[in-house]
């Protein structure tokens, strides 16, 4: 059986009211829009036709074009089904926008009286650019993860992924940023310790944009009422390091090569923060030369190249490769040493 969302933290099952609402992802994609909520369930994708509000033919027709609608005109929309009793229900479609205002969502709610609505979970959303690795995040969801909320800019996919510490399945999600054959959607979960001192287990759903500009993603929180999955324990071993200062490691997935998780450094003198490390773009061939390396028998490597900082100023580091795993989806440890200028 598929997973249960909280959506109702506060309340004992048995004074819990029945879910009547559905989220439906909008996010790209030929295939059009696809179930990925269903009440207190966790759907792949699924026909909208065939989810739990869809009670009688009559409705299930109704409830792709609704969401379509609403997507296209950003605005919440209302449709009366005339149902076969002699009766009607009334649809209600209410639209969630990703950061750059498109419309990554529509909740849709049905048998809902007149000015009210059903609780759900909070939807937040998430661009991914695998040419650039930068990422941007809805405002709520920036400060439940902690990435700072001073300024507008982007962040970084590396930034992003280290505020969570388990993915499942990782390799899936990693997928979605291959260099030669990525994947069109993904669906999963993770799990993160939020501002608010709890660890949460969160769904996502993800879907790579015509043309492969950017991934876009909903995440919803499935709450802390069952037991949420412990760390990975790769994430839990890095982030307990303590390593020199103007140090850091990091791994990479090569055929993507997107640093993905990053130890803790101290601080330096120049304000190193691997966080948002970015190589120099005359040496991204530097850099996809070791993946290439590593893909292709080697075990370990070495070079050096120049990386920002703060976005303003470039610095050389010097760079140790290590093949950790190969597989679907190899890997490597790669660490990291600021060179004194």
């Amino acid at each position: 059986m598929p997973p249960h969302v909280n959506s109702y933290p506060n309340q004992s099952p048995r004074h819990r009211p029945s879910p009547r609402w559905v989220i439906a992802e909008t996010l790209t994609g030929p295939e059009g829009p696809s179930a990925v909520l269903d009440g207190n369930y966790i759907r792949h994708f699924a026909n909208l036709s065939r989810v739990t509000i869809a009670t009688n033919a009559s409705v299930a027709r109704r409830l792709r074009p609704l969401v379509q609608r609403c997507a296209n005109s950003g605005h919440s929309e209302i449709e009366d089904v005339p149902l076969p009793s002699g009766g009607s229900q009334q649809l209600l479609a209410i639209p969630t926008f990703g950061p750059s205002n498109q419309v990554f969502a529509v909740t849709l709610c049905a048998g809902v009286p007149p000015g009210d609505q059903p609780v759900r979970p909070g939807i937040e959303t998430v661009e991914l650019n695998p040419s650039t690795g930068t990422a941007r995040v809805s405002p709520p969801l920036r400060h439940a993860i902690a990435i700072s909320t001073e300024t507008d800019s982007d962040t970084t996919v590396s930034t992003f992924m280290s505020r969570f510490d388990r993915w499942d399945d990782r390799e899936g999600f990693l997928s979605l940023f291959d260099l030669t054959a990525p994947s069109e959607r993904w669906a999963g979960t993770t799990t993160a310790a939020l501002q608010t001192g709890n660890r949460h287990h969160l769904f996502i759903a993800a879907k790579l944009s015509p043309a492969r500009r950017s991934i876009h993603a909903l995440m919803c929180d499935l709450g802390t009422h069952d037991a949420v999955p412990p760390p990975d324990f790769i994430s839990a071993a890095l982030r307990r390091l303590r390593l020199p200062e103007g140090h850091s490691i990091g791994i990479v997935d090569l055929r993507s090569q997107l640093i993905h998780e990053w130890a803790p450094t101290g601080p330096t003198p120049s304000g190193y923060s691997p966080s948002h490390l970015r190589v120099h773009p005359e040496d991204e061939g530097i850099f996809a030369n070791a993946c290439g390396h590593l893909l292709h028998g080697r075990q370990q490597w070495h070079n050096e190249f120049r990386m920002s900082i703060d976005s303003r100023k470039w610095h050389p580091v010097r760079a140790q490769w290590i093949l950790v795993t190969r597989g679907a989806r190899p890997q490597a440890a790669i660490q990291i040493a600021v060179r004194a200028e």
